[in-house]
């Protein structure tokens, strides 16, 4: 990943990061556990309310190239279903 990408999402973050926090709506990420752009861990302290699925052995996006696809699937019926 080229330098200039990460630093362009550092500066993201200082400039609204607090942003995060303003979430209120049901709110699902899905995380890689290997994400070079942050944890679950870190997500979920931004957003207390979310509910988080971490892809064990995932990347930046599992949800698209088929990491887990059919668990990834089934949790976001299961998050859609309850909203």
């Amino acid at each position: 990943m080229p330098y200039a990408e990460v630093n362009d999402l550092n500066i993201y973050y200082e400039e609204f990061g607090h942003e995060w926090k303003k979430i209120t709506c049901p709110a699902f990420f899905i995380n890689g556990e290997n994400d070079p752009f942050g944890t679950c861990e870190e997500l979920h302290e931004k957003v207390p309310s979310a509910k988080i699925y971490k892809v064990i052995g995932g990347s930046h996006h599992p949800h698209f190239v088929g990491e887990q696809i059919d668990d990834i699937n089934k949790m976001i019926l299961d998050f859609l279903s309850g909203i």
